[in-house]
């Protein structure tokens, strides 16, 4: 917990000391990946190379560093849930859900007129996950309730590192601009590592949009 508060206030005290022109938004994006995935569920290797998708909101923070560069921090929370195992026998479906509390650390290049800006985006992403659960779900909504069974922390490795890259499209009004843009995930670390029986490689990518208002 002591690592990850350091981390916050780096990233906003070098926000803070360096700023001159800056603005403070939000992002809503949607991540999709097909991650490596082994032995978590009753030790199928068929579960190798499984979807994962989810949403995200962010905070975000632009610092205009120069005429064309910007340090942009954020603090995003993300659920990401696997595709569902089917078990025909027992009549359900099984997956994997995880919340996360991230913090990308990213550098913005901006090209273009004053109106219309082309974005490059590249930088570390810190990410921590906060809860994860097993959920299993019956085939015939009639049959029972959706359950969830909330895995032991000491079951998976709770911080991830890894590095975010992508380009975005940013249109400047008076006060504030409206932005969409892609991402990938490069991974540094398996994040989502399942120590008991197996790990979840964390890759993918991520669109999303949002406003940034500017003081």
């Amino acid at each position: 917990m002591k690592f990850f508060y350091s981390i916050i206030i780096l990233c906003f005290s070098a926000f803070y000391v360096n700023a001159q022109d800056y603005g403070v938004g939000f992002r809503f994006g949607l991540n999709y990946s097909t991650n490596s995935i082994s032995d978590i569920f009753n030790n199928n290797d068929s579960l190798n190379n499984r979807t994962l998708s989810g949403l995200s909101i962010a905070i975000i923070f632009e610092n205009d560093l120069k005429k064309y560069l910007a340090f942009q921090p954020e603090i995003r929370y993300a659920t990401i849930e696997t595709d569902y195992q089917l078990d025909t026998a027992a009549k359900v479906e099984r997956g994997l859900i995880f919340d996360k509390i991230q913090i990308p650390a990213l550098f913005k290049l901006k090209v273009g007129s004053d109106v219309l800006k082309l974005n490059g985006l590249a930088g570390p992403n810190f990410a921590f996950i906060t809860r994860a659960f097993n959920e299993t779900r019956p085939l015939d909504s009639a049959e029972g309730d959706v359950m969830k069974v909330r895995l032991d922390k000491n079951s998976f490795d709770n911080f991830e590192l890894n590095y975010i890259a992508g380009f975005g499209l940013t249109m400047v009004f008076n006060d504030f601009s409206v932005y969409a843009d892609y991402r990938y995930n490069f991974d540094f670390r398996n994040l989502s590592s399942i120590r008991q029986n197996g790990f979840i490689d964390n890759l993918g990518s991520s669109i999303g949009g949002g406003l940034i208002y500017y003081y």
